[in-house]
């Protein structure tokens, strides 16, 4: 684990490889498939393009068990425990499937946390880490997620496109490997020239002082809730809201303040 903290410390990246088992991946490729096939036609296949949202699959949270066991159980949390301040939550939990003929490079690099891009923070401090669970092998020819390393120094709002297009690599990597970056790395979905979709799912964890994607105390059914640790609820931002009383905003600094 040392040698994943210090990638991440440094370069911003790095690979946990194999982490997934294979039994995991194929009702997880099942579910995002199926998932996609319900919002195209919930929502509209042309109606999702125009959106910029075609492949975007949102709350799997509440997607079923498959999806619930990789939130509980997953393997990256104890390099996640050691890069974010205690109390860090879901920032967002999606699936993500890049169609054949479907592309974002070089165009549209961006930051996890636009926002705060070329805020300086410590060089040993983060507010959010990223994690890729790649479903199937992620190549050049299918659009391979393009990451500029150590750019989570960066303190340029805004840097040219082409300039970090330069700069940056394809994250190539095998179905089951899950890639970790800083929530500050420049990025960029690749081109899926390929004549088959990439598939992966994206979990983002954030300090608790940021706003979730979702308000997932409430997006998440009564019935998945009822399931979880309290880790996996704390997660979520149950039962972590701020005080709505001033009893209970002394009671919580008390505690705090105790040895």
């Amino acid at each position: 684990m040392k040698e994943h903290l210090y990638q991440l410390q440094t370069s911003g990246y790095t690979f946990l490889r194999g982490a997934i088992s294979a039994a995991h991946l194929d009702v997880l490729r099942a579910g995002v498939d199926k998932l996609l096939q319900e919002d195209d036609a919930t929502w509209g296949a042309e109606r999702l393009e125009a959106m910029g949202q075609r492949g975007a699959l949102r709350n799997l949270c509440d997607a079923g068990a498959p999806f619930v066991e990789l939130l509980v159980n997953s393997p990256v949390y104890p390099i996640v425990d050691q890069m974010l301040e205690k109390g860090y939550i879901l920032h967002s939990y999606d699936g993500l499937v890049l169609l054949p003929g479907y592309g974002r490079f070089p165009w549209d690099f961006h930051t996890d946390f636009s926002p705060l891009a070329g805020v300086c923070f410590p060089a040993n401090r983060t507010f959010g880490i990223n994690c890729l669970y790649y479903l199937d092998d992620a190549t050049e020819a299918n659009g391979a997620t393009w990451i500029v390393p150590a750019s989570h120094r960066c303190v340029l709002s805004a840097p040219a496109a082409e300039d970090l297009a330069q700069l940056a690599f394809q994250a190539v990597g095998r179905a089951g490997d899950v890639l970790l970056f800083d929530g500050r790395i420049w990025h960029c979905a690749g081109e899926n020239r390929s004549e088959q979709a990439r598939r992966l799912i994206k979990v983002l964890y954030c300090s608790p002082w940021l706003r979730p994607q979702m308000d997932y105390a409430r997006a998440v059914s009564a019935g998945v809730r009822s399931r979880l640790d309290a880790r996996t609820l704390n997660l979520l931002g149950i039962g972590v809201a701020p005080p709505a009383t001033v009893e209970e905003l002394r009671e919580r600094l008390s505690q705090r303040a105790r040895p």
